[in-house]
């Protein structure tokens, strides 16, 4: 029984066809036993390609857009370009085909690694899309996605180096999943993606034609949140993206194929569910919900601007003192030589004076799912990265606090989740390279104290410094007063 659904998009290269075809075949175990279906949609397709495919036997559907102007689609509130409501509406076509439950979307220029499906399943559930970790090989005139990897194993299929991206993919892959990540390729279920309607007909117009306010995917992306559906990068499922793909070749003579028989199917608004109604049916399996849960917790850690070889040490030493192993280490320098003498020992990042640009980098393919800028002049807990159970909140463990939420701190006592870096990324650009105290209104983000210290003759929460006194403890001594503190204390020393 078919429970995964395969599809992508072919336009007009019967190379890009076949070579995509051949790598799903290759990479793809579940194919052979029956439990996933791979299908082209043909999508405005030439005649070579229907001939091709029908020659070779691969499964496939024809798709047949109406084609409208631009001032019927600006009234339609779709923007620039014309093909791109085309894209979106072969997609649709694709996952109502579907026979399986889990739909997974792909590129017509990508090209799979061992284990790439399995590892996008085992993440998978009603409430996660999970998408691939993209290999890109960087171009002149459309750089990268942001969420990618710069690295490049060939820009056409002609000098496309599959043996060095497969020992690439191997070398980088690591078990777990990052917030956000490209739109494709992904893995989400058929059912919630029709009942939040689907790919949008066209990328939403701003004030004019030209003017993009959201791309399509990007807004059927918001519309699985509203559903309580979670987008996660999968850190071990590797796909290499050619990038230009079939928009790349250049075709004279390339006739539409022109059929009257072309099977159309119509999404039907009435499937449409407003997302309150839509909750109590995503509850995923609670025990695959934990594994998940487990396997996104982690953390990464950001030594910046170091001034020299013994402040690096000093940091590194922090790390290796915290219980919390599950931890990424990167050095962001202007100094080429200390990026040179530590890229063996953590992830180094020579920045040429453009630290701005290295932390954007960052944000986006950071394994962690938190952030911490270790400071020297900071305290910090053996157990502090253990109790990071909420991975869109602000950590602030320092001891120095104004009125509401507006504080004095060096950043290196705060943590920050990824997916509030990325939402704000120029607040945060400006605020990390500070090597002093700065002072931030966080009323508008959701943070978490993780204060550790005894009420002051106030009666307020004032934190005394961060140090290693178990909360049970503090509680104890705020609810029985000294002589519990005292008895707790004791009890605690007979346990040692």
């Amino acid at each position: 029984m078919v429970d995964i659904s395969i599809i992508c998009l072919v336009y007009k290269s019967t190379q890009l066809a076949e070579a995509l075809y051949e790598s799903v075949l290759a990479h793809t175990p579940l194919l052979q036993t029956g439990k996933a279906e791979f299908f082209f949609v043909a999508n405005d397709p030439t005649e070579e390609v229907v001939e091709f495919l029908k020659s070779k036997n691969i499964p496939h559907y024809i798709n047949k857009n109406d084609h409208l102007s631009e001032e019927e689609l600006f009234s339609k509130g779709f923007a620039a370009p014309e093909y791109m409501r085309r894209v979106y509406q072969g997609y649709n076509y694709g996952i109502q085909k579907a026979k399986g439950q889990r739909v997974v979307l792909i590129n017509s220029d990508n090209f799979f690694s061992k284990d790439w499906l399995e590892n996008l399943l085992k993440y998978a559930d009603y409430t996660k899309v999970v998408s691939s970790t993209l290999i890109e090989p960087g171009q002149d005139n459309v750089g990268i996605f942001p969420f990618a990897i710069e690295k490049n194993f060939g820009r056409t299929l002609d000098d496309f180096d599959d043996s060095g991206f497969q020992a690439f993919a191997e070398k980088i892959s690591k078990t777990g999943y990052s917030s956000g990540g490209a739109y494709m390729p992904c893995v989400l279920y058929k059912d919630i993606a029709i009942m939040a309607g689907l790919y949008p007909e066209g990328n939403i117009a701003g004030d004019s034609f030209s003017e993009v306010a959201r791309f399509g995917d990007e807004s059927f992306y918001d519309k699985l949140a509203q559903f309580g559906v979670e987008h996660i990068t999968a850190k071990d499922s590797i796909v290499y993206h050619l990038k230009e793909g079939e928009k790349s070749e250049l075709q004279k003579n390339a006739k539409q194929y022109e059929t009257p028989t072309t099977e159309y199917v119509r999404f039907n608004q009435r499937l449409v569910v407003h997302p309150a109604k839509l909750m109590p049916y995503i509850i995923p399996e609670v025990k695959h919900t934990d594994v998940i849960n487990g396997l996104g917790k982690k953390v990464t850690v950001l030594i910046l601007n170091p001034t020299d070889a013994q402040e690096i040490d000093q940091s590194l030493a922090t790390i290796s003192n915290f219980s919390f192993k599950n931890i990424e280490t990167v050095l962001i320098s202007d100094n080429k030589s200390l990026t040179e003498k530590y890229k063996t020992k953590l992830k180094a990042v020579y920045a040429k004076k453009r630290t701005d640009k290295a932390l954007y980098d960052l944000f986006h393919t950071m394994y962690g799912e938190h952030l911490l800028v270790i400071n020297n002049e900071c305290t910090y807990d053996a157990d502090l990265l253990d109790k990071l159970d909420d991975r869109s909140a602000v950590y602030h463990f320092g001891p120095e606090v104004k009125e509401g939420n507006l504080i004095t701190e060096y950043m290196g006592h705060f943590i920050f989740p990824k997916r509030t870096l990325l939402d704000k990324i120029p607040m945060f650009l400006g605020f990390l390279v500070e090597k002093g105290k700065i002072e931030v209104d966080f009323s508008d983000l959701k943070t978490v104290n993780l204060f550790i210290g005894l009420p002051d003759n106030q009666g307020v929460n004032a934190p005394q410094g961060h140090r290693s006194i178990p909360r049970r403890i503090v509680d104890k001594a705020r609810n029985d007063g000294v002589r519990g503190l005292a008895v707790a204390v004791r009890d605690k020393v007979r346990k040692r």
